[in-house]
């Protein structure tokens, strides 16, 4: 696994070279294991002959698969702020295809992350190949780049790093290696569920994930009382943004991916509210602009009720828990603008009764 990271190295060095060189590399003189500038050119060219040709004239001792059995792609529009840069690698071998994400960590000690909360992710994964649990996407490996080599020949993480107004570091950078997620980021799938789903599937679909996300949050939770209040404690996420969430249609599951802040958490219900305000509900401004007809209206309010429907579906033994939880989902994490578009569509009978669940709410914190 080891040689394999390694050279998943050294095709993000090339990659970069491609992307910010006009399809060029630096100088394969570098090397004290080169062969001479008559029998290598000063600039490689990345194709595949090339590319095996640098190898065996710089690398002769290592092990490693052909490259033209790897692809490497650059993701320059990767959702979110916390990586430098996110590629993909697709390793295929013996009719084989394996799928991993390289992700250039902002925080260096990122990796060390991933190890120390392996064991309690094992757990989640276990319960998910029978139960409607997410699957924590693996973490495979990591390995660092020079800052040198950054600066040299990665220039898109230099100018992420300005777009972001981070002041660069001396330090090497961090690579995070994890498999890719199967299917695809809700993001991406709400967009193709919209469109082509009928209103019976979407709400089996999105009640199916929002349950499995309610499932993470419920297991093992407990209440407490903190600020003179009943607070429920459980597992999150730490980055539960719909980019973050992975479904895949064939096996109807759920995969998270970016899960660095994993932890227990002594009250879950701001961040189930902040999930749904600024994840659920943003993905879904695009489609609640565009919205002209209350058809159009019915579908959008079946994907948003269906999936808090399934999240609340996971605190259904616990009436406490649940009042708690219906409060966040229902009143707290609907922003404004939701609230608008569900008023001009609907009936005050066709939405939620904000009134009994808050009575509920204030009943179940009651010390």
């Amino acid at each position: 696994m080891i040689r394999f990271i390694n050279f998943l190295f050294l095709l993000l060095l090339l990659n970069a070279c491609n992307e910010t060189g006009n399809n060029s590399s630096s100088s394969a003189s570098s090397s004290s294991t080169t062969s001479s500038p008559s029998s290598t050119p000063n600039k490689l060219s990345i194709d595949s002959a090339s590319i095996r040709k640098y190898f065996i004239d710089n690398y002769p001792s290592i092990e490693r698969p052909h490259y033209s059995d790897v692809s490497v792609e650059f993701l320059p529009h990767a959702k979110g702020e916390n990586s430098l840069g996110i590629y993909k690698i697709v390793h295929s071998e013996s009719g084989k295809k394996q799928t991993y994400f390289a992700k250039l960590c902002r925080d260096s000690s990122e990796p060390d992350s991933y190890v120390r909360i392996s064991n309690t992710i094992n757990i989640f994964n276990e319960l998910s190949q029978n139960a409607n649990y997410p699957y924590f996407v693996k973490y495979k490996e990591s390995f660092t780049i020079p800052r040198a080599l950054i600066e040299e020949q990665f220039k898109e993480v230099v100018l992420k790093e300005a777009r972001l107004g981070i002041k660069p570091s001396p330090k090497d950078i961090a690579v995070l290696v994890l498999e890719a997620a199967k299917g695809e980021d809700l993001d991406d799938f709400i967009k193709k569920a919209y469109a082509t789903y009928s209103l019976n599937d979407l709400r089996k679909t999105f009640l199916k994930i929002g349950q499995s996300i309610g499932n993470l949050h419920s297991y093992q939770s407990t209440i407490s009382i903190i600020e003179n209040r009943k607070r429920i404690g459980g597992f999150v996420h730490g980055d539960l943004t719909f980019g973050n969430i992975f479904y895949d249609v064939a096996s109807e599951k759920v995969s998270l991916i970016d899960y660095v802040g994993f932890q227990k958490f002594p009250m879950i219900e701001p961040l189930v509210s902040d999930f749904f305000s600024s994840g659920a509900a943003t993905s879904l401004k695009p489609l609640i602009e565009a919205c002209n007809s209350k058809e159009a209206a019915l579908k959008i309010k079946t994907i948003f009720e269906s999936f808090q429907e399934g999240l609340e579906e996971a605190f259904k033994n616990s009436p406490q828990k649940l009042a708690i939880i219906r409060f966040f989902v229902r009143i707290q994490g609907v922003p404004k603008y939701v609230k608008e578009f569900l008023e001009k569509y609907f009936t005050k009978d066709e939405l939620p009764d904000l009134e009994a669940i808050t009575k509920e709410y204030n009943e179940a914190v009651k010390i």
